[in-house]
């Protein structure tokens, strides 16, 4: 091996490669509710008590839903259409405007609503997540 090419593997294996989004199939078990929709508010973020994380601190956002793909929302949120949600730490942070596919995790007693996925809406199209629902048809997201 070349010491060119062995500094550069050296280089490579030290530098953090960012993980792609988790497979629909491994989603699907925990989703309750599928939107298309967009963050209109951001109601509070967490201080930053880890600067040097790669992971945003965890937000309360307010999303203007769009569309309700798969799931329902309570008979307050279809009457507004605004949802809560609660982003964990992750690899992003959200802010107003960020519009897409959102797959909630909905808590059946308290009705608290979590962000799925490592980086939020743009992991997944409509289209990928409409094909995954066809070919997998997973009770837990029944239409």
């Amino acid at each position: 091996m070349s010491v060119i090419a062995l500094a550069a593997f050296v280089l490579c294996s030290e530098i953090a490669m960012a993980k792609p989004p988790e497979p629909l199939e491994e989603i699907f078990p925990a989703t309750s509710l599928i939107v298309d929709a967009v963050v209109v508010e951001m109601k509070s973020e967490d201080p930053d008590t880890e600067p040097q994380s790669p992971n945003a601190p965890r937000q309360i956002l307010e999303l203007t839903v769009n569309r309700v793909v798969r799931g329902k929302l309570s008979a307050d949120e279809k009457k507004s259409m605004k949802i809560t949600v609660i982003k964990p730490k992750a690899p992003y942070r959200s802010r107003v405007g960020i519009k897409g596919a959102w797959l909630l995790s909905v808590d059946p007693k308290t009705g608290e609503k979590t962000v799925l996925g490592r980086y939020g809406p743009d992991s997944w199209s409509f289209e990928k997540i409409d094909a995954k629902l066809k070919e997998l048809n997973p009770k837990n997201l029944a239409p």
